[in-house]
């Protein structure tokens, strides 16, 4: 075998093995035809050639990021940042 052979196997098996190690995550509400529309639409959406609407607390976000009105508290911080979660969803780390 190659060098890069080997190379490029470990590098198959590390990406592989990374998803199967994640954490479990929130199973979608999709279902049946609304999974498959969403799997064949995807690609469309991955180049922008379908609009998505853009969720209003990332327009606040992205139109004033250092607005400091609404993070005077804690408790203030930790709603928006979980409004922010809701939106995003769960985070994609490899390696």
């Amino acid at each position: 075998m190659t060098k890069f052979s080997a190379a490029f196997t470990i590098l198959v098996l590390t990406f592989a093995s990374a998803g199967a190690a994640q954490e479990g995550h929130k199973e979608s509400k999709n279902t049946g035809t609304d999974s498959v529309r969403s799997i064949a639409s995807q690609p469309a959406k991955d180049v922008g050639a379908v609009k998505q609407d853009i969720p209003p607390i990332l327009l606040s976000a992205s139109s004033n990021p250092y607005d400091r009105a609404s993070t005077r508290t804690c408790n203030e911080i930790k709603r928006n940042i979980a409004e922010l979660d809701d939106v995003l969803g769960p985070d994609f780390d490899v390696g």
